[in-house]
C-alpha cells in the first residue's frame, strides 16, 4: 500500500501465471470493496534470485504474495524468504 494507497497482491508463478492470478481474482470477488486492490502478476519466477527480488517488491510496496510454484523447493524457498522479510505469503 505504500504510496498507492492500494493494496498490491503479488501474483507469483514459475509459468505463466494465469492460475494464480485466477485465484486471487475469485477471492477478491467475495468483498464488496474491490477498488483498492491491485493484481501485480509475476511470471517465470524460477530462481533464488527472481524469488528474493519479488518479495523485496512486495515488502516495499507492502503487499502480499500469493503463488503457485509446481516446485517444493521452490515453494519453501519463497515461504522462507517471505519469512524473513515478514511478507505474507500464501
Amino acid at each position: 500500500m505504500a504510496g498507492s494507497g492500494k493494496l498490491m497482491i503479488y501474483a507469483v508463478s514459475d509459468a505463466t501465471g494465469d492460475l494464480v492470478v485466477s485465484i486471487a481474482s475469485a477471492a477478491l470477488r467475495q468483498f464488496a470493496q474491490q477498488e483498492g486492490v491491485q493484481i501485480v502478476r509475476r511470471s517465470r519466477i524460477s530462481t533464488e534470485e527472481r524469488i528474493s527480488k519479488v518479495i523485496r517488491e512486495a515488502k516495499e510496496g507492502g503487499g502480499f504474495v500469493a503463488f503457485t510454484l509446481v516446485s517444493a523447493e521452490r515453494r519453501q524457498l519463497l515461504l522462507s524468504v517471505a519469512a524473513e522479510a515478514q511478507v505474507p505469503a500464501v
